[in-house]
């Protein structure tokens, strides 16, 4: 939290002198959450935080192609603090990313230097440190990047001692984009202690008509010396509105999440396989008066110490009315274990006119057998929203929950969206 007023100072102090010939945009979200939780055989109890998110951007700082990127939130648990609570006010707060950048003229290149989050093939780390790429000649690409790894448990240590890596990847016109890349994490934290994590991949973007399009990517564990996962994706459009898509995901829990912060989570120690593969089905209407889309869906997955379970369903949207979206849904899930099979449904509405927008969504479940002593389970959310200003936007929403879990739950949520654009003095 201290962390996050000093960058936010920072930021304050900077942007006069920034301000001739700097186009600078900010935007931020006060969202204030009042939630009474009813817990079976618990007292119950509310809560009240108040969270702030603050994004800030400036491009063209001094020199053409230089920028500044900062976003993070803070937080501040508004519940009573009375002499008769036992639980005082606690806040929090987190410095989500904050860079410079510097884009070259040519090459695509570009360099940042900061907090930042990084995308590269395998890789899809929060760091502290620098990243370059660029374009190179016959349809060749390089990026790499080193540093800090951010922790993602702040109260421990969930992350190495450094982290570098990179991607070397080719591309030829609009049609193929292939690439291997790697990491190397020291002293990285499991289970057993630290060890050094090794990944290693390829990815691929196919795409020799525009009907058909493939993406997917395949990695490797160095440290485990075992192949970690397999995912890819094949998407077809045969005709005008109707879209296909069929995935494929193998993965192997204790390769992919051999360094993961939160192993009772995903438990990586068993052994276990994840396999699931399954197709959706979309279709623009347009022959009706009004848009309409249907889509159908179906997954299967396997975990060998689960069994196999299945989910398959189809959603209608339709469009009756200028800025009025609706729909509904089923799905169903049937799993291996009959305690974790049920029915859901979904309808929802929205409808926005001038500065006004309202909104409607109802779920319900209905379970196999009974959970905590309950066989269904419905939440209804209703919302509303006025623009002020068009920079300046007010909206709630409130929301009643019945389920297994928390008995005659109601929440409540306020927000405020702020955002500022301003272009500076020409250069």
């Amino acid at each position: 939290m201290k962390r996050l007023a000093s960058m936010a100072t920072l930021l304050a102090l900077l942007l006069p002198s920034m301000a001739a010939g700097v186009e600078i945009g900010a935007d931020g979200t006060t969202i204030i959450r009042i939630e009474e939780r009813s817990v079976p055989g618990f007292a119950k109890q509310t809560v009240a935080p108040a969270t702030q998110y603050l994004g800030f951007d400036a491009e063209d700082i001094s020199i053409k192609g230089l920028s500044m990127h900062f976003y993070g939130w803070g937080r501040l648990d508004l519940a009573d603090d009375s002499a008769e609570s036992t639980t005082p006010r606690s806040t929090d707060g987190n410095f989500t990313y904050g860079y410079l950048q510097y884009r070259f003229d040519k090459a695509n290149a570009r360099v940042k230097a900061g907090r930042f989050f990084v995308y590269e093939g395998i890789a899809a780390e929060q760091i502290d440190g620098v990243y370059a790429r660029t374009d190179l000649n016959k349809g060749f690409t390089i990026a790499a990047f080193g540093g800090i790894p951010v922790r993602l448990d702040r109260d421990g240590m969930t992350k190495g001692k450094y982290i570098g890596g990179g991607r070397l990847g080719y591309r030829y016109g609009g049609i193929l984009d292939l690439g291997v890349s790697g990491l190397h994490e020291a002293d990285s934290p499991t289970l057993y202690g630290k060890e050094k994590r090794q990944m290693l991949g390829g990815d691929i973007w196919f795409s020799p008509h525009r009907m058909v399009e493939l993406s997917g990517r395949s990695s490797y564990n160095g440290t485990t010396e075992e192949i970690a996962e397999h995912s890819y994706l094949l998407s077809v459009r045969p005709v005008s509105g109707l879209t296909a898509a069929v995935h494929y995901t193998d993965i192997r829990l204790k390769d992919y999440f051999a360094f993961t912060n939160v192993p009772s989570l995903f438990n990586p120690n068993n052994g276990d396989k994840f396999r699931s593969h399954g197709a959706t089905v979309s279709y623009r209407i347009t022959k009706l008066p009004f848009p309409a889309e249907v889509s159908l869906e179906y997954r299967h997955f396997k975990r060998d110490s689960k069994g196999n379970s299945d989910r398959y369903g189809g959603e209608i949207r339709l469009t009756p009315l200028d800025k009025l979206n609706t729909g509904v849904s089923y799905a169903r899930i049937a799993a291996a274990n009959g305690i974790m099979s049920y029915n859901e449904a979904r309808a929802f509405a929205m409808y926005s006119y001038g500065r006004f927008s309202v909104n409607l969504d109802a779920i319900g479940n209905i379970y196999d057998d009974s959970v905590y002593g309950k066989k269904d389970s419905y939440e209804i959310t209703g919302g509303c929203g006025y623009a002020i200003t068009p920079s300046l936007r007010v909206s709630g929403e409130a929301t009643y929950a019945d389920t297994p879990w928390y008995d005659k739950d109601v929440r409540g949520l306020l927000r405020l969206n702020y955002s500022y654009n301003s272009k500076g003095a020409a250069q």
